[in-house]
């Protein structure tokens, strides 16, 4: 209800908004975005030849996280929109710290 609402008054006004561009097709465009970012993230890791702590966290917590926000995001609840991000920088940020190079 609150995306339909934003979408008319954005295009009554005459506001180009992603919400305008993408209408219904939010999380679809926006699960291609977190696919991509699992994606790089790996290749990221495998450039720098991180070791196995940060693929199991970085990676995979952040693939795991990123299915359970899409799982029970509701697209027209801001707080359910913004308060779920967060987690997944502490997860992110953990893989960082907790990585092991080869020798």
């Amino acid at each position: 209800m609150r995306m339909a609402l934003i979408v008319a008054l954005h295009s009554k006004v005459g506001i180009r908004s992603a919400a305008v561009l993408l209408g219904d097709n939010v999380l679809l465009f926006t699960s291609i975005c977190a696919s991509l970012l699992v994606a790089l993230l790996a290749y990221a890791g495998f450039v720098n030849q991180q070791g196995l702590p940060f693929f199991v966290v970085s990676v995979g917590g952040s693939a795991l996280h990123l299915i359970w926000q899409y799982a029970t995001l509701d697209v027209n609840d801001g707080k359910s929109c913004m308060c779920k991000s967060i987690y997944l920088h502490i997860v992110r940020f953990t893989g960082y710290l907790w990585h092991s190079s080869p020798q």
